[in-house]
C-alpha cells in the first residue's frame, strides 16, 4: 500500500488562513461570542480572552490568548485580540466539519476551530510584520494561560496529584525518554494530563511540525489554585529565529487541544490519529522488518557474507513459516562512512547479490545506512567541502570533533542523498531501510548554506530527499525526532541502543529491558496511526553477546526476563528484533520466537500508564471472526521480589457480571474463571500472559499454543452445534508444527471423539480442561472437531 506524504499543512487549513477571508466586525459592548458543541463551549470575552467550558458551565480553560516572543526582547508578549473584532468561519478540513472563530487585529490573526461531537478543538495564530523594518521571531504560542493574567487550566480537585505523561525533551536537553511527572512539565510535541481524583483529562499537542519545533509547557505556580494549573503555553520555537520582512506572515503550527475525554487512552489514540490524518499518513504498511540487528550481536561491525548467509539459512528453515519473513544487514557492509559501496573484502559479491540471496528465500531485505555523518578525512569531504557544515557546540559534544554534517541545502547535496537511496532500493533491491541512523545530526549544524531555513526545515529536506530516492513503497525506519520523521517513515526507533541487561538505571547509557519497554509503552498511542515503533533488540543474553556489550559484570538475563522482554516487544505492536545470532539460539529459544508473529495490527494499552513507574498491565482486546479475546500481559519489573498484582476487569473494559475464563499462555495452564477482578502472582523479573474469554455454558476453545494471541490470530471460525453437541474450529495451519488446543468442558459434558484435518489427534484431560494435540504436516486452511 503506497503511503502518500503531505509535506505542508492541508490546503483546507491554509485556505482558512488567507488574509482575504478575514474581515472585522464591531460587536456590542456586552455581547460575548460563543460556539457550542456537544461536549464543550468556546466563550469569547469582550477583551478577546477565551474560555473553554463544559456544558454545566464549569471551566476547562480560563482566559486563554496567543503570544509572541521577539528575539530582541526575549519575553512573551500577548498578541492583540479583541472579542469585538471577530468573524465566524465554516470549517471543513481533514479533521471534519465544524465552526470557527477568527480574531483579526493589527499583526494578529487567531483561529479557533471547534468540531461538533468531538472533544477537541484546534487553534492557530498568524503573525504579520506590520512594521517598516524586518523583525525576528523566536516563538509563536497560539494558546496560553498565564498566572499573572488570571489564567487557569481546570483539572478538578487536588490537581497537584495530576499525572502528566510527557513525550521527551529532545530539542532542549537531547533526552528522548518519555516521562511521567507532576506539577511542572515542558514536553516536546504533546502531553497528556490526567487527574486520578477528578477523572479529568487534558490532551494537548501539535499536529504539524513544519518550521518550528513544538512543545507544551504546563505548570502550577506557587499560588496555583487547588483545582488547576495556572501556566500553560503551546509553543512553536524557531531555531534559529525567523526574520520576517515588512508585510511577511508567519503561520504557527496547528495546535490540538482535547478537553472532554472520558478515557485518557482513547484521548491519546485520538490525538495520534488526528496527527496522521492532517499529515496524510496511512496506517497500513507493506511489510514489517521483524528479525535481528547483527550490530547488536557478538558480530558487531565484523559481518561478512558467510555470517549473513548462515543466519539467513536458520531463519529460512526454522522461522520463516512463522512470520519471520525479513532479514537485515547492519553496519559493516560498507567501505566506510560516506562511502556507500560494498566492502568487497567481506562482501565480495556486492550488496545487490546479497539482496538477491534474501529474496531467493522468499524474504524481504533491509539494510543500514548513516547518510549525514561525514568523516573529515573521507573522499566525499575532500571532493565536496561545499556540501559540509560544522556541528555547533552541542553537535560536537554529541558527534565528536572528527565529523562534518552533510548539508542538504547546499547545491548538489540533496541530489546526492536522493540518488544514494535510489541506488540502494531501486537498483540493489532492498525493501527496507533499517535503519537510517543518526539522522538527527541534521539538527546540529552551526550554519547551513540556506540561512533562511530553521533546523527543522533542514531536517525536513533531508527526510524528503531520502523518501524521493527510496520511493513510496520502501519501508523506512528512521530515528528521533519522531514527530517529524514519523510523517515520512513507516517506523521510528524510539529510544537508545539496548544491551542484554534487565535494567541499566541510567537513561544516558545503553538501556535494558525496563527502560526500553517503559519508553515504548508511554508512546504506544502513535502505533499504528503515525508510525510503528522500534524499541531496539530484545536479548536471550548469550555469553558472547554480553562480552560485546561489556556487561559481563551485570546480572545475567534470566530466561524469564528474556521472555518478558519479547512479550513486551510484541505487545507494542511494533518491530520485534533480537540481538543474538540465530545460529546460536537453542531450540527452546527458537520455539519462543515461533509464537510471536505475525504481530497484531494495534498495540496493547498500558492500563496503568499514568504512574511514575513502568506500566504493569498491558491489555490487547481482539475481536475476530472466530470470537473475542482479551490478551493481558502482567509484568513484574522488580528483579528481586515476586508481586501480587490486582487486575480490575473494569480497567480492561470487560463486561460487568460476566465470568471470564483465564488461560496462562507461556505456562500452558488453565487458571479457571474470574469475575470483576484478578489478583495475579508474578515472579520476580517476569511476565504472565493471560488470555481472557467470556465463559460459555457449553464446550468452548480456551486457547491455542500456536501464537501468543491464543487462537485469535490464526482461527477463522469457531462454532458450537447444540443439536449434535459438536465444537468445530477452522484455522490457518503452519507446516511441521505441533498444535495443542485447550477446550473448556463444563460439567455435564464428556468428550466422545476428536478429529483434525491435518493429522491424528490425541487428548488429555486436566480438571475440566481438555487438551487436543495434533501435528500439522502442511500449511494452509485446516479444521478440527470435537464431539461431546
Amino acid at each position: 500500500m503506497r503511503r502518500w506524504l503531505l509535506i505542508f499543512i492541508s490546503m483546507e487549513i491554509l485556505l482558512t488562513l488567507s488574509p482575504t477571508s478575514v474581515w472585522a466586525q464591531f460587536r456590542g459592548e456586552k455581547e460575548v461570542r460563543t460556539i457550542n458543541t456537544d461536549v464543550y463551549e468556546v466563550s469569547v470575552q469582550k477583551n478577546g480572552r477565551t474560555d473553554i467550558k463544559s456544558p454545566d458551565g464549569s471551566f476547562f480553560f480560563d482566559n486563554a490568548f496567543p503570544q509572541v516572543v521577539h528575539e530582541k526582547e526575549g519575553e512573551y508578549e500577548p498578541l492583540p485580540i479583541n472579542g469585538r473584532f471577530t468573524i465566524r468561519e465554516e470549517v471543513n478540513d481533514r479533521l471534519g466539519k465544524g465552526q470557527g472563530i477568527v480574531f483579526s487585529k493589527k499583526e494578529c490573526e487567531w483561529h479557533l476551530r471547534a468540531y461538533p461531537t468531538k472533544p477537541f478543538f484546534t487553534v492557530q495564530v498568524v503573525y504579520t510584520n506590520t512594521q517598516k523594518k524586518p523583525v525576528k521571531i523566536a516563538k509563536l504560542a497560539p494558546w496560553c494561560v498565564e498566572a499573572d493574567q488570571k489564567g487557569k487550566v481546570a483539572l478538578g480537585a487536588e490537581s497537584k496529584q495530576t499525572r502528566i505523561l510527557e513525550n521527551g525533551r529532545i530539542f532542549r536537553t537531547f533526552n528522548d525518554y518519555a516521562d511521567v511527572v507532576t506539577e511542572k512539565s515542558k514536553s516536546q510535541w504533546n502531553l497528556a494530563a490526567h487527574n486520578p481524583i477528578s477523572g479529568r483529562t487534558l490532551i494537548a499537542g501539535f499536529l504539524t511540525n513544519q518550521r518550528g519545533y513544538t512543545q507544551i509547557h504546563m505548570e502550577r505556580s506557587e499560588n496555583a489554585p487547588k483545582d488547576g494549573f495556572d501556566i500553560f503555553r503551546a509553543e512553536c520555537v524557531y531555531d534559529p529565529p525567523l526574520t520576517l520582512a515588512p508585510g511577511e506572515k508567519l503561520v504557527s503550527e496547528l495546535c490540538y487541544i482535547s478537553v472532554a475525554e472520558t478515557d485518557p487512552h482513547l484521548g491519546l489514540e485520538r490525538y495520534a490519529k488526528a496527527m496522521a490524518v492532517v499529515n496524510g499518513v496511512h496506517d497500513r504498511r507493506s511489510l514489517m522488518p521483524h528479525g535481528w540487528d547483527p550490530w547488536s550481536t557478538k558480530y558487531w561491525c565484523k559481518i561478512d557474507e558467510e555470517k549473513m548467509l548462515s543466519n539467513l539459512e536458520v531463519v529460512d528453515k526454522e522461522l520463516k513459516r512463522y512470520g519471520w519473513t525479513h532479514f537485515s544487514i547492519d553496519a559493516g557492509w560498507e567501505r566506510g562512512l560516506a562511502d556507500w559501496e560494498a566492502n568487497l573484502e567481506t562482501f565480495p559479491h556486492g550488496m545487490k547479490w546479497m539482496a538477491d540471496q534474501i529474496h531467493a528465500k522468499g524474504m524481504t531485505a533491509g539494510i543500514w545506512t548513516d547518510p549525514f555523518s561525514i568523516p573529515k578525512d573521507c573522499t566525499l569531504a575532500k571532493e565536496h567541502p561545499d556540501w559540509l557544515v560544522t556541528p555547533h557546540a552541542l553537535g560536537r559534544f554529541i558527534m565528536g570533533d572528527n565529523q562534518y554534517i552533510l548539508d542538504v541545502t547546499a547545491p548538489g547535496a540533496y541530489e546526492y542523498i536522493r540518488n544514494l537511496y535510489h541506488k540502494i532500493t531501486q537498483e540493489w533491491g532492498y525493501d527496507a531501510l533499517v535503519e537510517i541512523d543518526f539522522i538527527y545530526y541534521l539538527l546540529l549544524g552551526e550554519e547551513y548554506y540556506d540561512k533562511s531555513l530553521t533546523r527543522v526545515e533542514v531536517f525536513q529536506r533531508g527526510m524528503q530527499a531520502i523518501r524521493e530516492g527510496a520511493g513510496p513503497d520502501t519501508f523506512i525506519m528512521s530515528m528521533t525526532p519522531q514527530m517529524i520523521t514519523g510523517v515520512y517513515s513507516e517506523g521510528v526507533r524510539i529510544g537508545r541502543d539496548c544491551a542484554p541487561i534487565w535494567q541499566c538505571g541510567n537513561i544516558q547509557k545503553p538501556w535494558g529491558c525496563v527502560e526500553t519497554l517503559t519508553n515504548a509503552s508511554r508512546r504506544y498511542y502513535f502505533c499504528p496511526h503515525l508510525y510503528v515503533p522500534d524499541q531496539d533488540c530484545a536479548f536471550f543474553g548469550h555469553e558472547e553477546t554480553c562480552k560485546r556489550w561489556n556487561v559481563t559484570e551485570e546480572p545475567e538475563l534470566t530466561a524469564s526476563q528474556s521472555l518478558a522482554w519479547l512479550t513486551g516487544a510484541i505487545l507494542t505492536g511494533g518491530v520485534v528484533k533480537v540481538g543474538d545470532p540465530f545460529v546460536d539460539m537453542s531450540q527452546e529459544q527458537l520455539d519462543i520466537l515461533k509464537k510471536l508473529l505475525p504481530s497484531p495490527e494495534k498495540p496493547a494499552r498500558p492500563i496503568d500508564l499514568f504512574q511514575e513507574g513502568t506500566a504493569r498491565i498491558w491489555s490487547l482486546p481482539l475481536k475476530t471472526t472466530a470470537g473475542e479475546w482479551n490478551i493481558v500481559g502482567i509484568f513484574n519489573w522488580d528483579a528481586q521480589n515476586p508481586q501480587q498484582i490486582p487486575v480490575p476487569f473494569s480497567h480492561l473494559h470487560l463486561h460487568p457480571n460476566q465470568y471470564y475464563t483465564v488461560f496462562d499462555f507461556w505456562n500452558e495452564h488453565y487458571c479457571g474463571v474470574a469475575k470483576d477482578q484478578l489478583t495475579v502472582e508474578v515472579p520476580a523479573g517476569s511476565v504472565r500472559l493471560l488470555g481472557l474469554r467470556a465463559r460459555q455454558e457449553h464446550p468452548m476453545l480456551l486457547a491455542s499454543n500456536r501464537h501468543f494471541t491464543q487462537g485469535a490470530q490464526d482461527h477463522t471460525a469457531l462454532t458450537w452445534d447444540a443439536a449434535t453437541n459438536t465444537l468445530q474450529g477452522k484455522f490457518k495451519a503452519v507446516e511441521n508444527t505441533d498444535y495443542r488446543l485447550y477446550i473448556l468442558v463444563p460439567e455435564g459434558f464428556s468428550m466422545k471423539s476428536a478429529t483434525s484435518s491435518v493429522g491424528e489427534c490425541t487428548t488429555t484431560t486436566k480438571g475440566n480442561a481438555l487438551c487436543l494435540a495434533f501435528h500439522s504436516t502442511q500449511s494452509g486452511n485446516a479444521s478440527w472437531q470435537v464431539s461431546f
